[in-house]
């Protein structure tokens, strides 16, 4: 993902929602993605590191 980063357009998407900078710690909102065990989106028995909500906001 980070290799991608310069061939993003900015405009397109504003990932401020999906993570922050915050006391010098990066922080991942949960709402969207999750990637300890228990606490992961799960369906049919398969773990997800995304929720539903991360695939409505981005399809």
């Amino acid at each position: 993902v980070m290799g991608m980063a310069p061939y993003g357009d900015a405009s397109k998407y504003d990932f401020s929602r999906l993570a922050s900078f915050e006391n010098g710690e990066l922080v991942i909102n949960t709402e969207y993605a999750n990637v300890i065990g228990l606490r992961r989106y799960k369906e049919k028995g398969k773990g997800f590191y995304f929720s539903p909500k991360l695939i409505e906001w981005l399809g």
